[in-house]
């Protein structure tokens, strides 16, 4: 398995610990972004998996939850402990869906060919 295709497994699954908080906490997807203090689009994004989980996304949500360092552990232990900075700078951005994806693609396979 590429390091591409983990990270993608591992965002689908983190984004399932965000449902069933999201669904636990009884908050729709936009009441839940008012919480986390981002797009409701993000947590879309996030929940499905399309994009992965910053290191700050998770943070928030252990303070949403009012469980410190749960999901930030969770994240850690999917994605490993840190990341390139202008990767979530771009998941965070106000990018298009489309226009996100395929940066995030792109970055992808230039970190595979490396």
């Amino acid at each position: 398995m590429s390091d591409f295709e983990r990270r993608a497994k591992a965002a689908k699954k983190f984004g399932v610990y965000v449902l069933r908080l999201r669904e636990h906490l009884g908050l729709s997807q936009t009441e839940f972004a008012q919480r986390m203090f981002c797009h409701q689009t993000l947590v879309s994004r996030v929940e499905s998996g399309s994009v992965p989980a910053t290191a700050a996304f998770a943070e928030q949500m252990d303070v949403v939850a009012g469980a410190p360092g749960v999901y930030a552990d969770r994240r850690t232990e999917l994605f490993g402990a840190t990341e390139p900075e202008l990767c979530d700078h771009l998941r965070e951005s106000a990018m298009s869906g489309t226009q996100s994806a395929e940066l995030f693609h792109r970055l992808a396979e230039q970190r595979e060919c490396e």
